[in-house]
């Protein structure tokens, strides 16, 4: 009865096994069709090439990210600083209005000992210069009503970039717990890694020795394939927490050097 239990057993992991790789073949087809709408190509083909994303993590660190530098900081700065002058012209329109006026003139006279062409051509010029100061009463509401306006866009343009401050330093501060998990977690699996080959060492050597079913190396070599498939997604979900590090400093750049 164990050869037929054993049949058994070896079909329906057989059928797992199989159930597993077309969920997982499934998912990718999914993610490579995203991936290609992303790209503003629906239809495209995708291949993925590992590069330096599975490569050990033990050198990897945090790296030193500036909020300040990030785009959306940037221009939540610049919005608020354009709001900000647009409230101070307006304030400005209060104040009174000073003009400064001059005039130059000449004119010609037959009269005049030193007329020349008799008096067609100008030989006495004159100047004057001066200060013209206006004051509209009548506009002072209508600046006020400005002024509350100014005031009131100012007011939710600092709001605005506070509130972007916030969510880019949540970013910051989340992924960097993501990746201090992450990282724990890619150092433990090659310990597991390395135990799940020793195991499967150990069931094929008793196998080879009729010491143990054939069943027994089945489950070996499935925990050694899940650990290798843990091990490689420990690594790889370290390089995608760098990468919202990078994305949350607003520069992709030194990930994309990483890798």
């Amino acid at each position: 009865m164990r050869p037929g239990a054993d049949l058994a057993r070896a079909e329906a992991e057989l059928a797992v096994a199989r159930t597993t790789l077309a969920q997982a073949t499934l998912s990718r087809d999914a993610r490579r069709t995203a991936l290609g709408v992303a790209m503003g190509h629906a239809s495209m083909r995708v291949e993925v090439a590992a590069g330096k994303l599975l490569d050990p993590v033990d050198a990897v660190t945090a790296p030193r990210l500036d909020a300040t530098s990030n785009p959306r900081i940037v221009e939540a700065n610049a919005a608020a600083e354009r709001v900000g002058a647009v409230r101070g012209a307006v304030r400005a329109e209060y104040l009174p209005r000073l003009d400064l006026v001059a005039a130059l003139f000449a004119r010609g006279s037959g009269v005049s000992p030193t007329a020349t062409a008799d008096g067609i051509v100008p030989d006495t010029a004159d100047w004057a210069a001066g200060i013209v100061v206006s004051w509209s009463i009548l506009d002072i509401p209508r600046i006020t009503s400005r002024a509350r306006a100014a005031s009131a866009d100012y007011s939710a343009a600092i709001a605005r970039r506070d509130e972007v401050v916030l969510e880019v330093s949540g970013e910051l501060e989340t992924a960097s717990a993501i990746l201090q998990g992450t990282l724990r977690v890619a150092r433990e699996t090659p310990v597991a890694l390395a135990a799940a080959r020793t195991a499967e060492q150990q069931a094929r050597a008793r196998y080879q020795s009729s010491l143990a079913p054939i069943v027994e190396v089945a489950d070996a070599e499935r925990v050694l394939a899940q650990a290798d498939a843990a091990d490689a997604i420990a690594r790889i979900e370290v390089r995608r927490a760098l990468l919202l590090l990078a994305r949350a400093g607003g520069d992709l750049k030194p990930f994309l050097t990483r890798v």
